[in-house]
């Protein structure tokens, strides 16, 4: 699984199987890469203070259905 934390900036499945190399990483071939909004990412890149936030959308990218997210930044997050 790749999680793009610059989904926001351009990053997309498209561009990222674009790259040299890349379309031969199994999370590329497999369609499991995740783009998240720009506030997971804060949550993600600069978790502290929100390091409980950090966990909890990390537990939810990785189980969706054993985590379901409640909050507001949760958000549409798979790409096709």
């Amino acid at each position: 699984m790749i999680i793009l934390a610059d989904a926001t900036h351009g990053a997309a499945l498209e561009n990222i199987a674009a790259r040299p190399g890349w379309q031969d990483i199994a999370a590329v071939k497999h369609h499991r890469v995740i783009a998240r909004t720009q506030v997971q990412v804060d949550e993600l890149n600069r978790p502290r203070p929100r390091i409980p936030q950090a966990i909890e959308l990390l537990a939810h990218i990785l189980h969706p259905r054993a985590f379901p997210r409640q909050s507001a930044s949760a958000g549409p997050s798979t790409s096709p």
